[in-house]
């Protein structure tokens, strides 16, 4: 959960160009307030792939103040 929808929505684009397969959930599907992230993850992912999505994701959430 991220919470505002602008960080969220800034932090899915920064991961999709990374090549990471992840979206924004926003209002009204979830509360005011708790817009978050849902990744899909594919069955031949690799360690090594986990490990690549979790720095992108942390680089792009320091960048937009989240972290």
């Amino acid at each position: 959960i991220v919470g505002h929808f602008t960080p969220t929505t800034q932090l899915a684009k920064y991961c999709q160009n990374q090549g990471i397969f992840i979206h924004g959930i926003h209002p009204p599907v979830v509360p005011e307030g708790s817009s978050r992230l849902r990744a899909s993850i594919t069955y031949n992912i690799s360690y090594d792939d986990l490990d690549y999505c979790v720095e992108s994701f942390k680089c792009g959430a320091r960048k937009f103040g989240i972290l």
